[in-house]
Order: C-alpha cells, then structure tokens, then sequence
C-alpha cells in the first residue's frame, strides 16, 4: 500500500511539472514605489490597446501611457517630453525572466531640444501618449509567449523654458522668470498582460 502511494504521488508530481513547463509563469516585476514631488501627486497609467492583449510577432503592440494629475485641488506641472528615451522608460518581462527595456535616446540634452514641452495638468486633468514595440525587432526581439509590460516616467529636471518662441538672448534677459517648474521624481505605470503569437 506504501509503495503504490509513492508511485501515485511521484506521477502527479511528473505531470505537474510537465503541466508547470508547458504554461510557464511570467515572474513579477521589481517594486519601484513612487519618489519624488510627483510621488502621491501624479499617477501613471498604460494600458495595451491591441484586441485581446495580442500581437503577432511581425506585428505591432500599441501602448498608451497617461500621467493623471490626482491632486483634488492643486494643478501638477509635468514635462511632456513623452517619447520614449531619458523620461520614459518601456519594460519588458517575459516568461524565464527574459526582461527588456527601451533604449535610452536622450535628445534633451542636445541644445534646448524639447525643453519647453511641458504641460500643467488640473485636477483630474492627464496628458499621454502612445509607443509602438514591435516584437520582431532586433532591440525587443520577443519569441512568442506571455509578457509583461509597465511604463516608467521619471523628470530629474527641475526647470523648463516657458516657451518655444524664447530666444537664447530672452533666455539671457529673463533668468529665471524664463522657467517654469516641474515636479521632479518618478512614478510607475501599473502592469499590463500580453501575448506575443507565432505568425498566421
């Protein structure tokens, strides 16, 4: 009787693992808790806006980001430099731990660049975007399977210029009052689900 309960429970546990290999877990991110003045202040949401979380892996993922003022009364002033690069960060987690990031192009620091994109957000008011990831491309290069994915926003800068129509002599003039400020810090997104599958 003893042995056939240790063959019994050495076959669940075979076809258990097999069970456990064929649907294999796609792991949780690394907790990042909001820092900064944009911490309590500030929300980001994505969320993935192909039919059924799905895309081919020739196809093409489209995410939407908003960052939502959540403040009952006061407005929040944020950077709306919202490519994907120095602010934004995409990330990838997929099944066996594979994670992946967007890659880092940082244009703001190439001349004034987009450093008078800001936007001064109501309560309740938001401003987004939305980013393409392509599953088949060098950088992403995501197999078919099960992923997660979260937005990242983060502005360690803390002045931006007030207009685009400022000249490098009105920058000059005006000092400060050329700026306007910026909540600084960083916020995540929640976690969305998707599905990479094979090519019809």
């Amino acid at each position: 009787m003893l042995m056939r309960l240790a063959l019994l429970a050495l076959l669940l546990a075979l076809l258990g693992c097999r069970s456990a290999a064929r649907e294999a877990a796609v792991p949780e991110f690394r907790e990042v808790p909001p820092f900064g003045e944009l911490a309590n202040r500030v929300r980001a949401e994505v969320v993935v806006l192909n039919e059924g979380r799905r895309v081919e892996r020739s196809g093409v993922l489209v995410l939407e980001l908003k960052l939502i003022n959540i403040m009952p009364k006061d407005d929040a002033v944020v950077y709306n430099e919202l490519a994907s690069g120095s602010l934004v960060v995409i990330e990838i987690l997929g099944a066996g731990g594979k994670y992946q990031r967007s890659p880092d192009q940082d244009d703001l620091k190439r001349g004034r660049g987009g450093k008078y994109h800001y936007a001064c957000l109501p309560p309740g008011g938001f401003v987004g975007r939305r980013y393409l990831v392509r599953p088949a491309d060098p950088w992403w290069d995501l197999a078919p399977g099960k992923y997660r994915v979260r937005i990242a926003y983060r502005n360690p800068f803390e002045p931006c210029v007030a207009s685009p129509n400022f000249t490098d002599a009105d920058l000059d003039r005006l000092g400060k009052d050329a700026l306007v400020r910026l909540l600084t810090g960083g916020v995540v997104s929640n976690v969305e689900e998707f599905e990479v599958v094979a090519d019809k």
